[in-house]
């Protein structure tokens, strides 16, 4: 096999074999066939493949420079400036469309009455059977397109609100993602400084559990922002909220050179608690 320098064909050449074939014999079925299939010896056999669909392209920039991802901060917040006004405009845009057709129209098939007043609450009993049932017919076909329309509308609506909150998770994520390495180094630092004589096996259990916990939370609460369940900074940052005041306590314990594997330090924090509620106990006795 071979293939010559930016050539689209690849060049397989065969020895002394034997090349089978099933002829194609216009309608002929395939038990009535004078030959169902075609043998040929060959010395030398050479066969070109067209591989030019499996050379690498590279992709256009242009696909992906209007993903969120690919935004700079201030590309993203010009982004949320013109969904924000597009919302505000499609709000208009369906209250104006609601209201165009409620209003008193005139009729020309309806009869004139120059003793029936338009501004009467009883305005409807004083026209005919006929007029009434049109007014019916009307108000319902007006009341169904409003509806659909509303509905076209509102799924407009929850599409461009998914875009915001997409948005802006993109946008915290250009802080979050480096104030969690700060967060994570808070983390790690202590934490090998505290079990340092427990070998590799315990640190390592440990460490991976908050990480474990870190990508869960990350996830979890990004998940909710798409969803509208919370604010962006609030499920961007979950996180982050749950691991400073662990970091915190960490680098406190190692700073005081204690051990958070010794079993007395938690003996005495549960000692604590079981006193603080047998106190209450005593008192309301």
């Amino acid at each position: 096999m071979n293939q010559e320098d930016k050539s689209r064909y690849m060049t397989i050449t065969l020895y002394d074999g034997v090349s089978y074939d099933e002829p194609y014999e216009k309608g002929i079925t395939e038990r009535k066939k004078t030959y169902p299939s075609v043998s040929s010896k060959f010395e030398e056999n050479i066969i070109r493949l067209d591989i030019s669909s499996l050379g690498f392209k590279e992709q256009d920039e242009d696909i992906f420079k209007n993903r969120e991802e690919m935004m700079t901060i201030r590309q993203l917040e010009q982004g949320l400036d013109s969904l924000n006004l597009s919302i505000q405009k499609s709000e208009a845009d369906r209250v104006t469309q609601s209201l165009r057709g409620i209003r008193l129209t005139n009729d020309s098939s309806l009869v004139r009455n120059d003793t029936i007043k338009p501004d009467s609450l009883y305005f409807f009993d004083q026209i005919g059977k006929m007029q009434q049932n049109r007014a019916l017919d009307k108000a319902i076909n007006l009341s169904r397109k409003n509806k659909e329309y509303n509905q076209r509308t509102i799924k407009q609506l929850e599409g461009k609100l998914h875009r915001i909150n997409v948005h802006n998770i993109n946008w915290h994520k250009k802080f979050f993602l480096g104030f969690s390495c700060i967060i994570l180094f808070f983390v790690g630092a202590p934490l090998g400084a505290i079990t340092r004589k427990g070998g590799y096996g315990f640190p390592t259990v440990i460490a991976l559990g908050f990480f474990v916990m870190f990508f869960i939370l990350s996830t979890v609460g990004e998940k909710m922002v798409k969803s509208g369940s919370l604010e962006p900074w609030q499920g961007i940052w979950l996180s982050s909220f749950v691991l400073i005041p662990l970091a915190i306590f960490l680098t406190y314990k190692a700073a005081k050179d204690s051990s958070i594997t010794d079993a007395d330090f938690y003996n005495k924090i549960g000692q604590r608690i079981i006193g603080i509620f047998k106190k209450k106990a005593t008192s309301k006795a």
